[in-house]
């Protein structure tokens, strides 16, 4: 759930790095966020500098705790649900044993003998 969180917050489209200036790197927004998508890095110490070998790259996913605790939330809410839905399909669906003789086999022939339910008298 997390690689679909980043997938769609934090795309990594290539677009960022092939852009030139700074002017046209910063103004791709993020839909979502409302933050830029790109981060313009100058090759000068000097920011008034508009400097030419700057480079721009894809902005990073912030890395402060309520950001990783909005993201863990997000996850368990859409990860719960998901998950009991599963198991209630695979526990009441695909795990019980098929009773074959309900659509014409029999369950001998395909599994043995060894896997016959006994009835157990208790005297």
């Amino acid at each position: 759930i997390s690689t679909l969180f980043f997938g769609v917050f934090y795309s990594n489209t290539g677009e960022c790095e092939s852009f030139l200036n700074e002017k046209d790197c910063l103004a791709p927004l993020n839909s979502i966020t409302g933050l830029t998508q790109c981060l313009w890095t100058s090759g000068s110490d000097d920011d008034q500098v508009d400097d030419a070998f700057g480079s721009c790259s894809l902005n990073q996913p912030p890395s402060n705790m309520s950001f990783v605790v909005i993201l863990a939330l997000v996850c368990v809410l859409i990860g719960a649900p998901l998950s009991i839905t599963i198991s209630f399909v695979l526990d009441n669906f695909c795990s019980p044993r098929p009773v074959l003789e309900d659509i014409g086999f029999s369950t001998e022939y395909w599994f043995g003998r060894g896997v016959q339910t006994q009835e157990i008298s208790y005297q």
